[in-house]
């Protein structure tokens, strides 16, 4: 075998290797963005119904 002839470490090529990166990044990606979005525009305060507690501490506005 001559010098310039060398024998690959593993059976990936470098094109195989950069593809499951790329891969990779874009499935992390495609999972996180979308959670990452929602909480951005999301409001800070909940819609859920105030608890019970907090009804009785609201004033009265009924005439």
């Amino acid at each position: 075998m001559d010098a310039s002839e060398r024998a690959p470490n593993n059976s990936e090529s470098p094109h195989h290797r950069w593809a499951g990166i790329l891969g990779t990044v874009v499935a992390v990606m495609t999972l996180i963005l979308p959670l990452l979005v929602i909480a951005y525009y999301s409001p800070f305060s909940s819609n859920a119904e105030p608890l019970p507690e907090q009804i009785r501490a609201l004033p009265n506005t009924e005439t």
